[in-house]
């Protein structure tokens, strides 16, 4: 029995001996939302500017749009671009959007969640952006006008 338990402990020694210490993955995930950061911001910035100015589909591809492709389907970005529209038609245009949270998941996902003002309403946005080997594009987004759950009341 004791050889079993000394293969065992032998087998979990390397594991202890690279753990990470909490305080190193600490920085490290702070160096990871920051570099996030960094690659993102203009392409979220452009995001915003041109729905801002009533330019949906150059909005979308602002986000989901490298180098010529998308990771979305033509029709997909079409059906994102009506819904868009009829959010604007119905809330009024896009006056101004604040970051209220953000996060980000080892080096390859980064998450914002936006509240942005209308003329006629607050609305929340969730853009999810991906690092992918030519570098970071929109993964994924979602909007609503679900605003008192950023407050935690329903």
């Amino acid at each position: 029995m004791s050889g079993k338990w000394l293969a065992a402990t032998l087998a979990l020694a390397p594991m202890a001996l690279t753990a990470t210490p909490a305080a190193a993955q600490d920085a490290a995930a702070t160096e990871n939302t920051a570099d996030a950061d960094a690659a993102t911001a203009p392409i979220r910035e452009a995001f915003f500017a041109r729905m801002k100015e009533g330019r949906t589909g150059e909005a979308l591809e602002a986000l989901f749009v490298k180098a010529g492709q998308s990771l979305i389907k033509p029709v997909a970005l079409s059906d994102l671009e009506r819904q868009f529209d009829n959010a604007i038609t119905l809330y009024g245009p896009l006056r101004e959007c604040h970051v209220y949270q953000q996060e980000s998941a080892a080096t390859l996902l980064a998450s914002y969640r936006y509240l942005c003002q209308h003329d006629r309403m607050i609305t929340r946005w969730h853009l999810t952006f991906i690092r992918l080997p030519n570098g970071w594009q929109g993964g994924y987004i979602k909007f609503d006008d679900k605003f008192s759950d950023v407050l935690g009341k329903n």
